[in-house]
């Protein structure tokens, strides 16, 4: 299971997401061929929000963006 930790931000307002997933390994993610899928189908249904930056981890940890 893989964690995509991301900063959206709507105008100036940006807050902290996340997904978690199953369908890719963590370097699967961590090169981009997950995650890249997983933020666009975000944003597509989010469509007022910008995607700032992200990164993948193992779930629960806890990194600062």
């Amino acid at each position: 299971m893989i964690e995509i930790a991301f900063v959206a931000c709507m105008g100036v307002n940006c807050r902290d997401f996340s997904l978690t997933f199953s369908e890719v390994s963590l370097m699967q993610c961590q090169i981009g061929i997950g995650a890249q899928m997983q933020i666009t189908e975000w944003s597509k249904s989010h469509p007022n929000w910008r995607v700032a930056k992200y990164h993948c981890q193992i779930p629960g940890t806890f990194a600062k963006l």
